[in-house]
């Protein structure tokens, strides 16, 4: 007991790492002795992380600080915003593994070899080996009491999602990137004063998932991925994911009915600005449930209610329709499901601020309505097996294909139209309307190019991979 008491009090080892395990030095907490050596050993390596700490680490953040505050981001250039990001990282990196010396240090003066937790993470070749060589101890910790406990390797499901999802995520981050300046008038202006080196900065951390804070998006909208909006539900539903893979495949349905039901308490606190939680902010108009997509306290809150009620609430009814076999039998139906879906769906996005800018709680209760209620009664009308016209099954699956493309190709080229519609305001009707539709056409063209000749070749090919 005094032994585990002695253990408890190494003060040193527990406030930044690294993680001592008692199995890992309670032989020499049992038959400790202390050397000449490992005491001149410990200073010099206590000494080596006072330095790294006290000069490097403080001198890297300062010049970070300097680079990334606000006031200096208003009028830097792409170049001083990739070296003040380069310090961050070092500041980060000298301030964990400093620390971390020191500690090794000050247990190697009493006789304690702890083992390393740094192990040069900046020269890794892989995001895997990046975090095998970061923060070790802190890794083999969750390995061996978070990852093992709740289910080990969820690897299958993630790299199928990343396989699913992440092609197009590259491709809007490459049609952004390509239509990026063509955007520039009145109403983004701010293009004007972007250069290169800021426009690849941003599609790099596109593609990586990297948001960025609002003040460092030039279209001032405050929009966290610069080049294709829609991207921030991405960022969600990777999180969902990683949620389903760490705790809520084990779960049953009683619990992911009440996960959902927390998720829809924040639906309804956002839908309708109650403001339960403290998280929401005055506004002329509410925000509703049109947020999420800005790196706000309360776009993310709002954010992270909309995908985390979906996933886990169509997780839910799948769950509930496995258990009745018979329900999803293939059967003949005399109701024309598909053709009530669509109408749904058309009524829906075809209804527009209920009560106006006047009473915007009623804008609210609907947008609730469809999102708790409306669209899953869609969802769970559209499941039912049925026998479809063949012409009608093709239409489905053919629509299934491209609705993900479409969600992620689409608004670089409504970039456009905004641009063009706000410096030709005062043009005719007729032409503000054929204009639209082009739009629209353009739209579904480039996300049925982008399916079948970027999307469904190179999910093929890294399935392949994966097999292999």
């Amino acid at each position: 007991y005094l032994t585990l008491l002695l253990y408890a009090a190494l003060f040193h080892q527990c406030v930044a790492g690294p993680i001592v395990r008692y199995s890992d030095v309670e032989a020499e907490l049992l038959d400790r002795s202390v050397r000449l050596s490992d005491i001149s050993a410990g200073i010099t390596r206590f000494s080596l992380g006072l330095g790294k700490k006290a000069i490097l680490a403080n001198y890297c953040g300062s010049l970070a600080d300097a680079a990334l505050s606000a006031e200096a981001l208003a009028s830097a250039s792409s170049g001083t915003v990739f070296l003040g990001t380069v310090f961050y990282m070092l500041q980060i990196y000298l301030d964990f593994s400093a620390y971390s010396d020191m500690a090794i240090g000050m247990g190697r003066m009493l006789g304690l070899h702890y083992l390393e937790n740094f192990n040069y993470p900046y020269i890794s070749r892989s995001v895997t080996e990046f975090w095998r060589r970061w923060h070790m101890s802190l890794g083999t910790f969750f390995r061996d009491y978070v990852y093992i406990p709740l289910g080990g390797s969820r690897r299958g499901f993630l790299r199928a999602r990343l396989i699913r999802l992440q092609p197009m995520v590259l491709f809007g981050v490459l049609l952004g990137t390509a239509l990026f300046f063509f955007q520039e008038g009145p109403y983004y202006a701010g293009i004007a004063g972007a250069d290169l080196g800021y426009l690849a900065l941003n599609a790099l951390g596109s593609f990586f998932m990297l948001p960025i804070a609002p003040e460092w998006n030039v279209r001032e909208n405050g929009e966290m991925f610069l080049l294709n909006i829609p991207q921030w539900s991405m960022v969600f539903e990777y999180v969902a994911n990683v949620l389903f893979c760490l705790f809520v495949f084990r779960i049953g349905r009683r619990a992911l009915a009440a996960l959902v039901a927390v998720f829809g308490v924040m639906l309804a606190d956002s839908a309708l600005s109650l403001n339960l939680l403290g998280m929401l902010e005055a506004h002329d108009y509410p925000c509703s449930l049109n947020a999420g997509w800005s790196l706000t306290a309360e776009q993310v809150y709002i954010g992270l209610a909309r995908v985390g009620f979906s996933f886990f609430a169509g997780l839910l009814m799948f769950r509930l329709m496995a258990r009745r076999p018979d329900y999803l039998t293939t059967r003949t139906s005399r109701l024309p499901r598909f053709t009530l879906c669509s109408l749904i769906i058309i009524a829906v996005v075809c209804t527009d601020q209920i009560g106006g800018y006047a009473h915007p709680l009623f804008d609210g209760i609907f947008n609730l309505l469809c999102v708790a209620l409306l669209f899953p009664f869609t969802v769970w009308l559209g499941a039912q097996r049925v026998t479809l016209q063949p012409r009608t099954q093709r239409a489905c699956q053919w629509l299934g294909r491209l609705s993900y493309p479409l969600y992620l190709a689409h608004y670089p080229i409504v970039y456009l139209f905004f641009t063009w519609i706000d410096t030709h305001h005062d043009a005719p009707v007729a032409k503000q309307a054929f204009v639209a539709a082009a739009t629209f056409l353009l739209c579904l063209a480039t996300a049925y190019a982008a399916m079948r000749l970027w999307d469904e070749p190179m999910r093929r090919w890294l399935n392949g991979r994966k097999k292999g």
